[in-house]
């Protein structure tokens, strides 16, 4: 699921930023922004559902165990301002303030493949580390 939300906000940021028209074109955004936007929505409907399945067997139970605290609480935080940024992206109207918003929403998005990266290979790292039966 992160791999999507990456893959579809990198389209977007692609598209808005380095194949932005030229000549008659110049301004006018990229045919492919509005597709490369519903699919990252709806990639992140998804990552929400999957970061809700999340909190209570996986992260409760990890929390209690004292088990990857400080890199699971970043990645949790991290889902946290995405959701509160794609939010604002949608409802804010001022576009200074958008502008703003938008900014912080994907350069946060790509620190979210390095932290789940970092996550996943530390737990598993600490898993093979105990005896198993």
């Amino acid at each position: 699921m992160v791999s999507a939300l990456v893959v579809t906000g990198v389209g977007w940021l692609v598209c808005h930023y380095l194949l932005t028209g030229t000549g008659e074109l110049e301004g006018l955004p990229h045919p492919a922004e509005p597709t490369w936007l519903a699919l990252h929505g709806a990639a992140a409907m998804f990552g929400l559902l999957l970061f809700g399945m999340l909190l209570g067997p996986h992260m409760q139970r990890a929390w209690a165990q004292h088990r990857g605290r400080a890199t699971g609480g970043t990645v949790a935080a991290i889902f946290v301002v995405l959701a509160t940024t794609g939010y604002g992206l949608y409802y804010v109207g001022d576009d200074a303030w958008r502008e703003w918003i938008s900014i912080a929403h994907w350069a946060v998005g790509l620190v979210l493949p390095i932290s789940v990266a970092v996550h996943v290979s530390r737990h598993r790292t600490k898993l093979r580390r105990v005896p198993r039966d």
